[in-house]
């Protein structure tokens, strides 16, 4: 199934096939309130899930209203996973509003020749580990994360073994 797109200057003149459950449309509607800079808002036909495209620039300043806001309170980050995509990396944050009963998915790319990204650790403590385990894996800088040692891989590992351009040797057990 396809995603629906929302751009908030035309969500009014949605065609009628595109159908959102109540709970959707209050979510869209709070998120666009609050977030005025939103212009792509994303509901997963599949699963439901409402989903924000951001730029990567406003990662950080996005996260801390989402988090500070009373009305959407995301209070909790579930976890943060990449998709390599060979020429980009797609960073996607997993959050949830207990306040709401409600969690979102951010997307946001950054290039895979460079990557580097703001850090949320900031807004959320818990963003510690999962930028860690993001640096070792598929080599993304956490800009301003106080500690971005090896959390999965030994000092001195070459190459980042999340990538879809590291090698994978062939080997015998026996």
């Amino acid at each position: 199934m396809e995603d629906q797109k929302i751009n908030k200057d035309t969500k009014d003149n949605l065609p009628p096939v595109l159908n959102f459950t109540p709970e959707q449309d209050q979510l869209i509607s709070l998120l666009t309130k609050t977030l005025p800079s939103i212009s792509n808002i994303n509901v997963n036909n599949l699963q439901g899930d409402v989903e924000l495209n951001i730029d990567s620039k406003d990662i950080k300043s996005i996260c801390r209203v989402l988090k500070d806001s009373p009305e959407l309170n995301f209070n909790y980050l579930e976890c943060i996973s990449l998709v390599d995509y060979e020429e980009k990396l797609e960073v996607v944050y997993h959050l949830t509003s207990f306040k709401l009963k409600k969690s979102i998915i951010i997307k946001t790319s950054i290039p895979a020749e460079e990557p580097e990204i703001n850090s949320v650790i900031s807004v959320w403590r818990a963003a510690d580990w999962f930028e860690r385990e993001a640096h070792d894996l598929f080599g993304v800088n956490f800009l301003g994360h106080p500690n971005l040692e090896p959390l999965l891989l030994f000092d001195g590992f070459e190459g980042y073994p999340g990538r879809k351009n590291f090698p994978i040797n062939d080997y015998q057990e026996w």
